[in-house]
């Protein structure tokens, strides 16, 4: 087809829709929170729940993890004590929330649920829609075999790159895709992965193991097969020495200049958040944020269409029994002494763990078909009668598909709003008498 203009939209992915506790906002804050209010957490696997909050900290929903399998849907728990687990994040084209745990029951009386074998409890990926539907059906049986599952990322809501630990082959970040039972490992450079995430269509990843403490580029790009090598970004430490403790990060979109990182040492020896500046050759670490914390952080998510980046963090406070639990922190980074606000804390007997946005729903896209002969303004010709508006907004799309023989005569005036379409079909013919304007 010919097109004068044209912007590719998201359609939605189709799967399974069993579990669904109501929508999310788009806006919100999500939350991995662990724990049943009553139990001592512990090595154990317990409950968990997707929290969602506005982002002045206002709780407004719970999304429950399954407790129980429902056809090819598995349970999603978590540890109750493994600080690194329960890292969330949100895909790249933001329709879905991605969670990682295990397919056991919760017992707080089973201790070291991370010390299950992969085969007997499967390393689940959750992938929650905007609508709050769970597809829980990816369950991994060749993956973090006798430890930790750590953190998920997709793109697209079906590749699903992965991040922990286990006995090899098993570690490692690994890639798979929804509903399947099975990996890839795509590195050997370092296998004890703490988070992975995407930035610029470029997986990345940290640890604290080995000379990598640092952000680390897995491959190039979004590999999915072995061999690949894992690369510490320029500039980062790459030292086998005791120093930083990276966890979550995040990269600025676009221009990818500016990187944050997740630090969970001890606020007097460097934890809070380090801001990273590229100069073109090297990664250059400006400040570390850690105003107003008494630890460091291990979670971050960053909203980067504000002026300046604001950023939501997780606290690295320890359990204590019957005492409310760690908290979600927030800033805007003006400058390296801005201050960290609490804009909540986990209730007693609960800790959180990872952050993200919430899911958005996918952009539902208008349409309007001129399928007659002769001009614009004619109701007749159009499908159903319906002639677009005169200023097309963004999410819709004109298709000129005139009958055999006939054109299209646009004798008004019509303008193709920025984030709309205007398609004329092959063999098919468009006049402009009138005005055009595609912003």
């Amino acid at each position: 087809m010919k097109k004068l203009y044209f912007l590719a939209f998201l359609l939605f992915s189709l799967y399974a829709k069993t579990f669904s506790q109501g929508a999310f906002t788009s806006g919100n804050l999500v939350v991995f929170k662990v724990g049943n209010g009553t139990d001592t957490l512990s090595t154990a696997g317990f409950a968990v729940n997707i929290d969602e909050y506005s982002t002045a900290g206002s709780f407004v929903k719970s999304h429950p993890l399954p407790t129980s399998i429902s056809g090819a849907n598995k349970r999603i728990i978590g540890s109750g004590s493994a600080t690194s687990d329960g890292q969330i994040t949100r895909s790249v084209d933001k329709k879905f929330l991605v969670v990682a745990g295990y397919d056991t029951i919760p017992d707080p009386n089973r201790a070291f649920i991370t010390n299950s074998t992969s085969i007997n409890v499967n390393r689940v990926v959750g992938i929650f829609s905007a609508d709050g539907s769970l597809d829980a059906t990816t369950a991994l049986s060749d993956a973090y075999n006798a430890n930790l599952f750590r953190a998920a990322v997709s793109n697209n809501g079906t590749d699903i790159w992965l991040a922990g630990t286990g006995i090899s082959p098993s570690a490692g970040v690994r890639y798979t895709t929804k509903g399947a039972t099975t990996t890839t490992q795509l590195s050997t450079s370092v296998t004890n992965i703490r988070m992975v995430n995407i930035f610029n269509n470029q997986l990345y990843c940290t640890t604290g193991s080995g000379a990598f403490k640092a952000i680390s580029a897995v491959g190039t790009n979004l590999p999915t097969t072995a061999g690949e090598t894992i690369t510490v970004l320029p500039g980062f430490p790459n030292t086998t020495a005791s120093g930083p403790d990276p966890y979550a990060f995040s990269i600025k979109p676009g221009t990818a200049n500016i990187a944050y990182v997740a630090d969970a040492r001890s606020k007097a020896n460097g934890g809070g958040v380090q801001r990273w500046e590229f100069d073109g050759n090297n990664w250059n670490l400006k400040y570390t944020l850690d105003s107003g914390l008494t630890t460091g952080l291990r979670n971050l998510v960053v909203n980067w269409d504000t002026p300046t980046p604001t950023i939501y963090a997780i606290t690295g406070d320890s359990y204590v029994k019957n005492m409310p639990g760690n908290k979600i922190v927030s800033l805007v980074d003006t400058d390296s002494t801005t201050q960290f606000s609490i804009i909540a804390t986990a209730d007693a007997n609960f800790m959180f763990r990872g952050i993200a946005f919430a899911p958005e729903p996918a952009i539902s896209l208008t349409t309007y078909t001129f399928t007659g002969n002769g001009n614009w303004d004619v109701a007749a010709n159009w499908l159903n009668n319906i002639i677009p508006p005169s200023a097309l907004p963004a999410s819709s799309a004109i298709i000129i598909d005139n009958i055999i023989g006939g054109q299209c005569i646009l004798n008004v005036s019509q303008t193709i709003s920025a984030g709309a379409s205007l398609t004329v079909m092959t063999g098919k013919n468009l006049v402009v008498p009138g005005i055009l304007t595609i912003q």
